[in-house]
């Protein structure tokens, strides 16, 4: 997944079998903002990076969660690898 998820596609999903979700996002993307942007006008409301993954890892109940710190990238930036999966 790239991008966010709008608050309007939260009922279009149906649960059918788990899928790998992949989602990558910089804190610094001024376009979609990390944060999300719940009074946005232009394309709509949309959720923030840690609200669409936690949506996603309870949609699929991927109860065990672990982030591992990866060495400051040298372009000056730190990466944490969030991984979801069953218990």
């Amino acid at each position: 997944m790239a991008g966010t998820m709008m608050v309007s596609w939260g009922s279009l999903f149906p649960q059918t079998k788990r899928i790998s979700v992949m989602e990558t996002h910089g804190t610094n993307d001024d376009t979609t903002l990390y944060a999300g942007d719940m009074t946005d006008t232009y394309y709509g409301p949309y959720y923030g990076t840690e609200e669409v993954v936690g949506y996603w890892a309870k949609w699929y109940q991927l109860e065990k969660y672990e982030v591992t710190k990866i060495k400051k990238h040298r372009f000056g930036f730190n990466v944490d690898l969030h991984t979801y999966s069953t218990a």
